[in-house]
């Protein structure tokens, strides 16, 4: 065969092996025609299917900015380098060197220019739309990396093929031929393989999109319709539908395959999204399945918890428990592939310093390989497994969080007033954010029940394997810790119970306080009740200081714990006369480093789980009171009354003594009728409505409603606003209907009042754009919108002047409302005269009965015959002034029952008004809260470390730092140890790819000069180091080498326990002091914030950043702060090491 001749054999069947033993690579043949070929022939096939495909959006090309244009135009100067490559070289190769070519190489060369040509087309066709990113589609550059892989392979190839000449047949050619040859292929595919990661350079700015502006633009340009775009080359119609345009997401995970679900593929969409800016909103973001949406949980779960009778544990467990365990068969892998590391690293370690005989004399090279390969195969399985048992955890955690606060939520609808005031308003937002939180995090906790003492038996079982009976050293020590972390836990338990006791308290004084700000504010009480707060707050933090520092004790352990069980096992191990190995030190060293989380977890779910039972406590405390039922208030057969009490007892309680009462009453209310009740201030007539609500105990008799689900409509004196516009207010979840909203603000005179108001019906209701008079005609204008069958009224013309009272008494009571049933109490008698019934109370019963022309005389001094609706003022004198005397025939003491019942909570009760749809605002929602985009500032960690104090912050940081570096310390100690055993024992024969540790580094630190393994030990018997050694039981009697360094390593071990205790408490004073001075600042801030801000603020956004966000900042924040600066050194330390 001449030099100038092509070679059809280069390639025969008998060498298309995969792995080449004597070179120990990828056989030639089998790398070019299984692995070259087809992966070029792949991209070379995408890359013309894009470029031919139709329907490009051409008018996109103008708006590609100069910097997207450049990395287009770099990337295909790279492909064009990278087509020109392989024919330059061939050309050389055949023609400087005269060097024969091989068939399969001239195919490859070939494939290889055609594939980069055609992909260079591509590259320019990526500006004329086939992608809005500049990296193009994503099968293109999953191709693309493979020929990167290939590339990058075939360097290492030529790299290794130059610098051994064991492969050169010089009976054929030259051998400086030869070498010129390899020479060649070396720097042709070392230039490929850079241009590869240039290619590589030129994707990283593919998250860039169009600009915003001009992305943006495109789509609020379309019209209604669906856009469509003339592509004048071939007439072809592009577009989005409003559904399916690229703004909208649609339902998460729906419509995707199982490989999506795995990697997470569906989730780019949203950040594509993010990337140009437009996750604003929730609603910007995946819709919930609907197995996740809050209506299908909360109904699901409602039924077993009705049925259970509030038992809160036993209904989650019967709704989410088959969910909540399944999931756990992904934890078990995770566990699973978790312990495969360390033991493939010691079957790889062993391997190593046995060595290998590729002639048949020892391991094969390929097993290395393949324990490696199994390394990485349990990183990507157990990566993939725990990430996706923390997705479906997640999940469940989001229904069980629906469902709790939705049942809170409910209960506090469901319950009679008198049962709601068994619990202040701080516990039952405490309720709905920290119990809520404390119980969804004990969902993670289940499965640490199991997991853990698992993880611990098969780590004790690998000790075993490696260091034999030495390991029970080690485990007799964490067992010690168990009673410790019981009486630990235990202590934080009553802890939590007391801190949460202050914690409703502080709340409960917060809501009183941001309720009353403008009295607060009039009588300069901010600082009497700053006090108040912050010596409740006091309280608090006493009991948080304890938990913190039995928390501090719980870190302790779990910093130092793996180091004392590593000294104890080892020098067990040494004491038992055994000689440490490379293999035995790095694979228990793993093992104990996997053992942190097991041993030193324990406290910590315990910690959890009784937190998680206080909670569940306290919420099933609240779910399992006493709810109204219809059928417990009402009976049956009404006759032909709309309202009909029978001998009625009403109170607040069963038969408590001391409790005001209604009693022996007797009412029957016909449709249509206009019913008046009058009587003195503590009469009963507010107790006599609340009784027709069902908020009060039926002690006695009946109450018969001809139709209770149909709701009541009720209007107390003390109107009760929902934060919102006025028109969100009066539909209250109604849909709006034009007519019917214009009479019914006509009816309740609020014409006049949103003509003067700038926005109208649009007026954001607070308490300095409305006065106390608009406010109840609002209220009722509320009430009137939902078209109810009985109305309860109470005084509604006391807060509103006399001529208003007369035209709400005109249009609204005799007018709107004529045709409906109405129960109305009030002084105002002149209004009562066209009343069908008037009834005169006294001492919770009915003393009289009569139509107005029987009852006003007797018991008012009223002029019947002056007409009401006459524009003559009236008089402001109230009735109950004058009741005559003759009303006190019934004696008794007259109680409060304005006293008894605070109508904070004016609602209008309706049962179909649960499930109705909310009318979208057409103005801006004003309970929209203003939130920051973008990077945490540096603002807020230096506020943050500035609540800590500085001096205290830089004394964290440093004993983090000392207590990483004498951990790495200890390591690289114990390797230097077994590294010089190893060297003087001789125990290894064959040479190993991995160097003798003789020295190490730790950023400017040597061993070398102090310590050094290799020192002679002459000068060690008076050294302190053996004055230390000879007071220390493990150590005496032991020779002088192992004596030394097992010393230094017990000295360590001591170091780094006082390391992490002081940065354990350190972190835990700091948590401290962090959270009081913010608290202190925030209340401060708050106290003397002006009126505007209350009236703009909801109060429930207040009373989160005093309840759910200060419990975030005292226990949260610490916890994830200490963790995350943890790893950080962690990491620091892994890399710092030399």
């Amino acid at each position: 065969m001449g030099l100038h001749s092509i070679n059809y054999t280069d390639c025969r069947t008998s060498d298309l092996y995969i792995w080449d033993s004597k070179t120990n690579e990828i056989g030639q043949c089998f790398f070019r025609i299984c692995l070259q070929f087809p992966i070029f022939g792949i991209l070379t096939i995408s890359s013309a299917y894009y470029t031919g495909r139709r329907g490009l959006n051409y008018f996109l090309f103008t708006t590609w900015n100069s910097y997207q244009s450049a990395i287009i135009y770099i990337r295909a100067v790279i492909i064009s380098l990278l087509a020109i490559g392989p024919p330059v070289a061939l050309m050389i190769q055949f023609g400087l060197l005269e060097d024969s070519l091989g068939f399969i190489q001239i195919i490859i060369v070939i494939v290889k220019t055609s594939t980069w040509l055609i992909h260079l087309c591509y590259t320019l066709q990526l500006k004329r739309g086939i992608s809005y990113n500049c990296r193009g589609p994503k099968p293109i550059m999953v191709f693309w990396l493979g020929t990167a892989i290939v590339s990058a392979i075939e360097f290492r190839r030529n790299y290794f093929h130059s610098t051994s000449k064991a492969h050169i047949n010089t009976n054929l050619f030259g051998v400086g031929q030869i070498e010129s040859v390899h020479t060649l292929s070396l720097w042709a595919s070392g230039v490929e393989a850079f241009l590869q990661f240039l290619y590589l350079l030129t994707l990283i700015p593919g998250s860039i999109h169009l600009d915003q502006g001009q992305y943006r633009s495109l789509l609020t340009d379309s019209p209604s319709e669906p856009h469509t775009t003339l592509n004048q080359e071939s007439n072809f119609f592009i577009g989005f539908s409003e559904d399916d345009g690229p703004m909208y997401l649609g339902i998460a995970k729906e419509n995707t395959g199982l490989m999506s679900k795995l990697l997470f593929i569906w989730v780019n969409r949203l950040m594509r999204k993010g990337s140009c800016g437009y996750l604003m909103h929730s609603e910007d973001l995946f819709d919930l399945p609907p197995k996740l949406s809050t209506s299908h949980v909360a109904t699901y779960f409602q039924k077993h918890i009705t049925n259970s009778r509030g038992a809160l544990i036993r209904s989650l467990f019967n709704c989410f428990g088959f969910e909540l365990c399944s999931i756990g068969i992904l934890r078990l892998i995770a566990d699973s592939c978790g312990f495969a590391g360390p033991i493939l690293l010691n079957f790889l370690i062993t391997f190593i310093e046995e060595g290998n005989d590729s002639d048949g004399g020892g391991t094969s090279v390929g097993t290395g390989y393949l324990y490696v390969f199994g390394m990485l195969s349990a990183s990507l399985i157990g990566a993939l497994a725990s990430i996706h048992f923390d997705m479906n955890m997640v999940e469940v955690n989001l229904k069980i969080r629906a469902a709790i606060m939705t049942s809170v939520y409910r209960k506090t609808l469901l319950l009679r007033k008198t049962s709601l005031e068994k619990f202040n308003s701080g516990e039952i937002i405490n309720f709905l954010s920290i119990d809520t939180d404390r119980i969804v995090n004990f969902c993670p906790s289940i499965h640490s029940f199991w997991s853990l003492p698992v993880q611990v038996a098969v780590a004790l079982y690998l000790l075993y394997t490696q260091i034999g009976l030495a390991f029970l050293s080690g485990l007799i020590f964490a067992i010690l810790l168990i009673p410790v972390n019981k009486l630990i836990a235990n202590k934080i338990g009553k802890l939590s119970t007391k801190m949460m006791h202050h914690k409703d308290r502080r709340v409960k004084i917060m809501s009183e306080i941001l309720h009353g700000a403008r009295t607060l504010k009039f009588h300069s009480w901010e600082s009497f009740f700053a006090q108040r707060v912050n010596d409740i707050r006091k309280s608090e933090l006493s009991a948080l200081k304890g938990r913190k520092y039995l928390d501090a004790l719980c870190v302790y352990f779990w910093a130092t714990t793996p180091v004392l069980v590593s000294l104890l096992s080892f020098g067990t191990y040494i004491l038992l006369g055994n000689h440490l190995t490379a293999a035995k030190v790095f694979t228990s060293l793993a093992v104990f480093n996997m053992l942190i989380g097991p041993l030193n977890a324990l406290p910590w779910v315990i910690n959890g789980v009784v937190e998680s039972w206080v909670s569940v406590k306290r919420v099933s405390k609240l779910l399992q009171a006493e709810e109204t039922e219809p059928h417990d208030v009402y009976s049956p057969n009404p006759g032909n009354f709309e309202v009909s009490i029978v001998n009625g007892t009403f109170g607040c309680g069963d038969n408590e003594d001391g409790c005001f009462k209604l009693a022996g009453l007797d009412l029957e209310v016909k449709q249509g009728q206009f019913i008046g009740i009058v009587g003195e201030v503590g009469a009963g007539k507010s107790s006599l409505l609340l009784s027709i609500l069902g908020e009060l105990t039926k002690l006695g008799g009946s109450l018969s409603i001809r139709n209770p689900n149909s709701g009541f409509g009720v209007v107390f004196q003390d109107p009760w606003i929902q934060r919102g516009s006025i028109r969100r207010n009066i539909l209250f979840g109604k849909p709006y209907d034009a007519n019917k909203y214009s009479e019914v603000i006509k009816a309740c005179c609020l014409t006049q009042d949103l003509d003067e108001l700038e926005d109208g019906d649009d007026t954001l209701c607070s308490a300095s754009t409305l006065s106390g008079g608009q406010k109840l005609r609002i209220t009722l204008a509320r009430a009137v919108y939902q078209g109810k069958l009985i109305y309860l009224l109470d005084d509604i013309f006391a807060a509103v002047d006399a001529n208003v009272a007369k035209q709400l008494y005109k249009s609204c009571l005799m007018g709107i409302l004529k045709e409906k049933t109405r129960i109305l109490v009030t002084h105002h008698v002149k209004y009562l005269r066209s009343a069908n019934i008037i009834l005169v109370m006294d001492n919770g019963r009915i003393i009289n009965r009569g139509t107005p022309s029987e009852i006003l005389p007797v018991f008012f001094d009223e002029d019947l015959t002056e007409d009401v609706f006459s524009s003559t003022p009236m008089s402001s004198t109230t009735g109950s002034s004058q009741l005559r005397s003759r009303s006190k025939s019934l004696t008794g003491s007259v109680q409060s029952d304005e006293a008894l019942f605070t109508y904070t909570d004016s609602l209008v009760r309706s049962v179909d008004f649960i499930n109705k749809p909310e009318t979208p605002l057409s103005a801006i929602d004003p309970n929209e809260e203003h939130k920051c985009e973008g990077s945490i500032s540096f603002d807020v960690y230096k506020a943050y470390l500035k609540a800590i104090g500085r001096r205290l912050s830089v004394g964290i940081l440093f004993f983090l730092f000392l207590m990483q570096g004498t951990k790495n310390l200890s390591d690289l100690w114990l390797a230097t140890w077994v590294s010089a055993s190893k060297n003087s024992s001789a125990e290894i024969v064959t040479p190993s790819p991995i160097p003798p540790v003789e020295k190490f580094k730790i950023g400017n630190f040597s061993s070398e000069g102090f310590m050094a393994p290799n020192r002679h030990f002459e000068t060690y018997s008076g050294s302190w180091i053996h004055k230390i050694g000879s007071h220390i039981p493990l150590v005496k009697g032991l020779e002088a080498d192992v004596q030394y360094y097992f010393t230094i390593f017990i000295l360590i071990g001591v170091a780094n326990s006082f390391c992490a205790l002081g940065r354990a408490f350190l972190f835990a004073y700091g948590a401290i002091q962090g959270g009081r001075r913010l608290h202190m600042k925030l209340l401060r801030i708050i106290l003397k914030a002006k009126m505007i801000f209350f009236d703009k603020t909801p109060i429930g956004r207040i009373l989160n950043r005093f309840s759910s966000d200060v419990s975030i900042v005292d226990d949260s924040l610490p916890f994830i702060l200490n963790i995350l600066l943890a790893q950080v050194y962690r990491l620091l330390g892994y890399l710092n090491l030399n």
